[in-house]
């Protein structure tokens, strides 16, 4: 391989990911991200923005999705720490993910207005209920892409600068990276990273369901099957 492409690591639960990544992750060419990123393809990331702002655009859905990726962006994923204590903000390097991010947001934004907040309490429209209720709140009009290429477009270089970036740092032309469930949305990866190599590793289900019974010490080995 003299110049690897991307790599996602899939399969279910317990069936060897981890492990799988790390060996790739070994190669002089390739930096395994060393975190479930999970922005990818979890409920409120870039798979459901993707959708919300193409051909399910309505700008109500639209503006929910970027909320939702916010949260995701902003909130959880700097908030959960790996087992060594690592977020995902501190192992692509803090500056570039904030960076990243900020600089997302008016690629997927077509403006922002105020609007009249909607009275509390026992208020009214002509009487608000107390004197701490917000007079108006801050809407987003999202973007409708109707070339959805360009949009994944956009999310890849998200994608280019944490991951590439990260991989750079370690010395590295590109990466992998592990979440199991990228199993059910390899559809959607190829799609944002067409070039990608998905690994799809196996394993027995009854030595999965052994590993859940009795923990790690018990059951058999995986079976990566590249796809």
């Amino acid at each position: 391989m003299p110049f690897p492409a991307p790599i996602f690591v899939a399969g279910t639960g317990r069936s060897g990911t981890s492990r799988i990544a790390d060996i790739i992750g070994e190669h002089p060419l390739i930096h395994r991200i060393p975190m479930e990123t999970r922005f990818l393809i979890d409920p409120g990331g870039l798979r459901d923005l993707a959708d919300a702002l193409t051909g399910r655009y309505d700008p109500t859905v639209g503006e929910d999705a970027l909320h939702r990726l916010s949260d995701f962006l902003t909130v959880r994923v700097p908030g959960r720490r790996d087992d060594r204590g690592k977020t995902v903000p501190e192992l692509v390097g803090e500056r570039r993910y904030r960076d990243a991010v900020q600089q997302l947001w008016p690629q997927l934004i077509a403006y922002t207005y105020d609007e009249p907040a909607p009275s509390g309490g026992f208020g009214n429209a002509d009487r608000t209920a107390g004197p701490f209720e917000p007079l108006s709140r801050r809407r987003v009009l999202p973007r409708y892409f109707s070339d959805r290429g360009e949009l994944l477009g956009i999310l890849r270089g998200l994608i280019d600068t944490l991951f590439g970036g990260a991989a750079a740092d370690a010395g590295k032309p590109t990466w992998c990276e592990k979440t199991p469930f990228n199993l059910l949305c390899m559809e959607f990866l190829w799609e944002m990273v067409p070039e990608a190599t998905i690994v799809h590793i196996k394993r027995h289900p009854v030595s999965v369901r052994l590993f859940h019974r009795d923990g790690a010490g018990h059951g058999g080995c995986g079976e990566p099957v590249s796809t």
